[in-house]
């Protein structure tokens, strides 16, 4: 009917994906402001506009951060997440990149608790959003990749947190680990240099050092006993503004 809103096909294959074909006998998904009659036909108004939707899907997804699902058995799902100072309720926005139901049990599927597939926070604004992984086969790597830095993102693990700065990745070996990602809708760099104290102190084996950097520096980071001996170089190379963690495993080093 006029005035029906609808968003874009999905498919199934190892993770959804958008449908640019539909082949006969395979299901697909789509979600609609209402009931309707589908109608095929490559000049309709409505095909133009579909084709306009794609369009603004693909360019937006071009200029957003991702993080990237996979799990051993070679499932993946790709994330994005941007800053923005648009509303998030434009006519389209939700029907773009809402994903279609969590797929029947035993089957992988990973994304926003917002059931979206791209997450947006305005300037000034700071949203924590989690994120759901359904049936995986462990272990699961979370890699992400940083195109812009117009809004500030930390990524938990547990209680690991990643400041998403530059790319880099991540492993979860078991259930119950949280993953949640923190957006700030603007980037917010550190005014100094800083070495905060790690956590969790004590701690057994496990633990995360965060520091600050204002701007682009050669860092070293070492840990030493209580006797002043050094143990370890953590880090020993030249590293971009923000804020940066790095963990420590000390149950494999000797005299700790």
């Amino acid at each position: 009917p006029p005035g029906i809103t609808t968003g874009l096909f999905y498919g199934y294959n190892r993770g959804y994906f958008i449908a640019d074909t539909l082949i006969p006998g395979e299901g697909y998904w789509i979600r609609t402001s209402q009931d309707g009659k589908l109608a095929l036909d490559a000049s309709s108004p409505a095909t133009a506009f579909k084709r306009t939707m794609r369009t603004e899907f693909t360019d937006r997804l071009a200029a957003a951060n991702v993080i990237r699902v996979g799990d051993h058995a070679g499932n993946m799902a790709s994330l994005y997440y941007l800053g923005t100072t648009e509303s998030d309720d434009s006519s389209t926005a939700g029907y773009l990149f809402e994903l279609p139901p969590t797929p029947p049990g035993g089957e992988f599927d990973a994304r926003f608790a917002s059931r979206r597939m791209l997450e947006t926070v305005g300037e000034g604004l700071t949203r924590e959003i989690p994120i759901l992984i359904s049936s995986p086969r462990y272990p699961v790597s979370l890699r992400w990749e940083i195109q812009s830095l117009s809004t500030t993102a930390v990524l938990s693990v547990g209680r690991r947190t990643f400041p998403l700065r530059e790319n880099g990745s991540a492993e979860i070996t078991g259930d119950d680990v949280p993953v949640l990602l923190t957006l700030t809708g603007s980037a917010d760099l550190p005014r100094s240099f800083a070495l905060d104290q790690n956590y969790p102190n004590p701690f057994n084996p496990v633990t995360v050092i965060r520091y600050s950097l204002p701007g682009d520096a050669l860092v070293t980071l070492k840990i030493f006993d209580i006797l002043g001996r050094e143990i370890k170089t953590l880090v020993n190379e030249g590293q971009g503004a923000g804020y940066i963690s790095r963990e420590w495993d000390g149950r494999n080093e000797s005299g700790v």
